[in-house]
């Protein structure tokens, strides 16, 4: 018996968590998965990421390589997967290809991942015996920052409602079902999907940092723990709760009352 399941990293330490998934799915036989991201510079980054963590070179496709190659790094990948087990990729190749023995893709933008080329992936995944294959999707979400959470929780549920066994935890399942009052605990890290078979992967991502890699999210934001998280909203904040500000204002109030009487 066969299945296709899900995972979901629960932290907001993007590129870390990334690399470890991807890291533990490769290191463990499981061949071959593909990286989608939005953005060409998060691929940029997530490529020379994995390069270095793998210790061979992760190719990137995207618009500008050219079909001939996107062509046979596709071929490489589905007859050869030791000789290229993972790709990081743009929509680029969210419709066209035809990688059959794909089991797993790492979904790694905001938005909506590509539900429906994942969906004809996990019913056309077969292996060389022409047996079903299990297909995993993790999808990295920020379930910390409010704005993306409630976005994030519609993503599960429409990953659910697509056929997708999603293993979640208590703090998932809270979210899922109160989305709009349940806190994040920090530090909770990856909700596994465990399938039937060889290829539901198993492990927990840790809050570990890769050096040198500063945790940006695929829209170009940082994380509040990265040193260039401070918004104008921050120094605000810190401004008006200082003591100097409000004598300083109190006393440019007291001078502006002052110069209008005597006037």
């Amino acid at each position: 018996m066969t299945s296709t399941s899900a995972a979901v990293v629960l932290q907001p330490y993007w590129n870390d968590s990334i690399a470890e998934a991807v890291v533990a799915r490769v290191r463990g036989g499981q061949l071959p998965g593909l990286v989608f991201v939005q953005l060409k510079e998060h691929g940029r980054l997530l490529s020379e990421l994995l390069s270095r963590e793998l210790g061979h070179a992760v190719p990137l496709v995207t618009g500008d390589l050219p079909e001939p190659q996107s062509a046979k790094l596709a071929r490489t990948i589905k007859e050869t997967p030791n000789a290229c087990p993972v790709a990081v990729c743009t929509s680029t190749w969210a419709t066209g290809i035809d990688i059959p023995n794909l089991r797993w893709v790492l979904w790694a933008g905001q938005g909506q991942a590509p539900i429906g080329f994942l969906q004809a992936r996990g019913r056309g995944s077969r292996s060389d015996q022409g047996k079903k294959a299990d297909f995993e999707l993790i999808v990295v979400e920020d379930l910390e920052t409010p704005r993306y959470r409630e976005q994030a929780v519609k993503r599960i549920d429409h990953m659910r409602r697509a056929g997708y066994e999603v293993c979640s935890d208590e703090l998932l399942q809270q979210l899922l079902d109160k989305p709009a009052t349940t806190g994040h605990r920090r530090g909770r890290g990856l909700s596994q999907g465990r399938g039937h078979g060889s290829g539901s992967g198993s492990g927990r991502a840790s809050r570990s940092r890769v050096p040198g890699f500063a945790p940006v999210k695929p829209d170009g934001w940082h994380s509040a723990d990265s040193p260039t998280g401070s918004t104008l909203g921050d120094v605000i904040f810190i401004l008006l709760h200082t003591r100097w500000f409000v004598v300083s204002a109190s006393l440019l109030v007291l001078m502006t009352i002052i110069k209008g009487l005597l006037n």
